[in-house]
């Protein structure tokens, strides 16, 4: 099989000010505050990441679940939700079993810094840009070459509209 390595990622520019006083720095494993992601942003993250039956996709900060959930429910794939909050696992459990999809996914408590992610062909995130930016050589060194790697950026700013962009990288040697 032809593996792919997605990461679609949305870039956070302006967390909402409740949000961002929860977040403590000293705690270097907390990746941004619980923010779910639109359902516009859900299905455009899913469209440009190309998701197929065949797929395992990995959502790291995976919060409610809803994009492994729909990933699994739309397209037939498989998939993992690690997150660090005990009480929106336990929901993601309980929405994918609402669902009819709880035999193609499974959400663990965790952190997404230490999880190993190398049985993932498709990565997804919902992260402040600096947490992004740390899980990059973790991507490097566990994801499988892919034929071409594709990394989506999508930024919400306010006042305008969502706009998303796409490049592609060659297969590693």
């Amino acid at each position: 099989m032809n593996f792919r390595c997605v990461a679609a990622v949305l870039a956070l520019c302006a967390a909402p000010p409740a949000f961002a006083q929860d977040l403590d720095d000293s705690k270097d494993n907390i990746a941004g505050p619980y923010v779910p992601t639109p359902w516009v942003i859900v299905q455009e993250m899913l469209k440009l990441a190309d998701i197929r039956g065949e797929d395992v996709v990995y959502d790291l900060g995976s919060g409610d679940g809803r994009l492994v959930i729909t990933a699994a429910k739309r397209f037939g794939a498989r998939g993992v939700g690690v997150e660090l909050q005990r009480e929106l696992v336990e929901m993601a459990r309980v929405s994918a079993e609402r669902e009819g999809v709880a035999d193609r996914v499974k959400f663990v408590q965790g952190d997404l810094f230490e999880t190993d992610i190398r049985s993932a062909n498709v990565v997804m995130l919902y992260l402040l840009p600096r947490f992004v930016t740390r899980l990059v050589p973790k991507f490097r060194a566990e994801l499988k070459p892919a034929h071409a790697s594709c990394r989506t950026t999508i930024r919400s700013r306010p006042g305008r509209r969502t706009r998303s962009s796409r490049w592609m990288s060659p297969k590693r040697r």
